[in-house]
């Protein structure tokens, strides 16, 4: 099952580094970029505009995130309108 959510972790040195997929090559293999901080919410900010940059305003993630929302919204209403049927 691929992960999902943010790629950010400490690192030794104290800075934090996120990773991110900046393309894929011809086999559809993932290619790694990483951009490096020293607080989280920084790498938070350039990981966000770097995959802007790449995928335009809105990254595939946030796609997903959008469709898993309205998915669970549908699924509570047509579980409520089963529960007003019976």
């Amino acid at each position: 099952m691929p992960r999902t959510g943010e790629n950010i972790y400490k690192r030794k040195d104290g800075r934090y580094e996120a990773r991110y997929i900046a393309e894929r090559d011809a086999n559809g293999k993932a290619i790694y970029k990483s951009v490096y901080g020293y607080s989280k919410a920084e790498v938070r900010e350039k990981t966000e505009a770097a995959k802007v940059e790449i995928y335009g305003e809105q990254s595939p993630i946030a796609s997903k995130v959008i469709c898993a929302s309205i998915l669970t919204l549908l699924k509570s209403q047509f579980l409520m309108s089963l529960a007003i049927i019976e």
